[in-house]
């Protein structure tokens, strides 16, 4: 029997930092109010796609407490023997019925819980999960479909029993449409590059990214607007007490630290368990410690504080061309937000060349860079000729407004849900 569109009920958990980003300030009140209202904006074009076609479609915000409190203080909370967290979560979710439950990051609620979900909530059938950043397989227990932004995942993941889908992210067309901003051409647009995001400080995944950043704010060849957190995350700082081990320990690699870990004393036990923990973590390849400087405070007359929402987009859509520089741990392979946000938004896309590049902008369409010195040429060649910017921008905002829409992702994960669901 086919699946109607009407016949769809969507619980997709996500994340309140995009609330938290468009609410007038962040106090709770407001960020609870603005999430229970399940007002479509510009954050949610696949929620709204769906709705329009007449599916379901809730927004979880699974990580605000504010909300989940909000919703403790006028309903019910059945204990399903779990944590209060999870419990709360479950009762929320009993209570909307979904047959689909769509995760865009890792459900927070007991992983004991999620491989039980489709028992604790009879209600759900499919279980999908959409990522661009690495997940330890654990996180990935219970989910019948993994929806993957780069397709480095593939590799990645291949011992996976679940059904694989390669998804990227997108861009919404409206966005361009509501900012009404001058069409790309050498004279309508600002012409400095800029650069929108985190910068790697405190980050022990953007190293590569904060290098590079550095070496163009130095020569004055972008402006940034940055996002730099206030210091190490506990996984940070973890990655840069194993780079500082290993760098004491350098006189001992290979056969030598093998040798040492084989001592009976407590020298060996410390090595055997310092070895034992570098291979269980995912993050150990990463190359070095975070870096511990703001780029801000380095270079404060070209670098700005960090937007968010509609500003990002007016930001990005206001220059000629902007420098895409993914995190390290992406093995190669290219797929992050900016590739859309700035070619959707009418911007010249200067991005790492990767192996399926090709799959996703011809070479007429972005600016590729195959190295640090490669980067710079093409942003002075842009500088002494606007029209390599806007020609390319002009291609760039053609193609993503046509192959990588919302329309576009809206229908493939269509086809998704009602083959899976059939």
């Amino acid at each position: 029997m086919p699946l109607y569109i009407s016949d769809l009920r969507v619980v997709r958990f996500n994340e309140s930092a995009g609330v938290r980003h468009q609410a007038i300030s962040a106090n709770a009140e407001e960020v609870v109010s603005f999430i229970a209202s399940q007002k479509t904006n510009y954050t949610d074009s696949l929620k709204v796609r769906f709705e329009r076609e007449g599916a379901f479609f809730f927004d979880l915000y699974h990580d605000s407490a504010a909300y989940l409190e909000s919703w403790v203080k006028t309903n019910k909370v059945i204990d399903f023997g779990f944590d209060g967290y999870t419990n709360v979560v479950l009762s929320i979710l009993r209570e909307l019925k979904p047959n689909v439950l769509l995760s865009q990051h890792a459900p927070r609620i007991s992983r004991d819980a999620f491989r039980e979900i489709k028992r604790i909530i009879p209600s759900i059938q499919l279980t999908v999960i959409h990522f661009g950043f690495r997940l330890e397989d654990a996180a990935l227990e219970g989910f019948d479909v993994l929806l993957f932004g780069f397709p480095g995942f593939f590799k990645l993941y291949k011992d996976r029993p679940q059904r694989k889908e390669l998804f990227y992210h997108y861009f919404d067309p409206e966005i361009y449409s509501t900012l009404d901003l001058c069409a790309p051409s050498e004279s309508s647009r600002l012409g400095a590059v800029t650069f929108l995001g985190t910068s790697g400080y405190g980050r022990l995944n953007h190293t590569t990214r904060y290098e590079v950043l550095h070496s163009l704010l130095k020569q004055e060849l972008i402006v940034a607007w940055l996002e730099e957190k206030d210091g190490l995350d506990d996984r940070g700082q973890q990655a840069t007490v194993d780079r500082l081990l290993r760098h004491a320990l350098r006189d001992f690699s290979g056969d030598g630290l093998a040798a040492l870990s084989r001592r009976d004393d407590g020298i060996g036990g410390f090595v055997r368990k310092y070895l034992g923990s570098l291979g269980s973590r995912a993050d150990w390849q990463i190359k070095a410690p975070p870096p511990a400087l703001r780029l801000s405070e380095l270079f404060p007359s070209r670098c700005h504080s960090a937007v968010h929402g509609l500003e990002y987009y007016r930001v990005l859509g206001q220059h000629a061309a902007t420098v895409n520089i993914h995190a390290d741990m992406i093995d190669g392979s290219a797929g992050n937000l900016r590739l859309f946000q700035a070619t959707g938004m009418g911007t010249c896309l200067i991005t790492e060349d990767a192996y399926n590049i090709s799959d996703l902008f011809s070479e007429n369409e972005v600016l590729i860079y195959r190295s640090s010195s490669e980067l710079e040429d093409i942003i002075r060649e842009g500088h002494k000729d606007p029209r390599i910017f806007s020609e390319t921008a002009r291609r760039g905002l053609a193609a993503c407004h046509s192959r990588h829409s919302v329309d576009v992702r809206y229908f493939q994960l269509k086809g998704i849900l009602s083959e899976m669901l059939d």
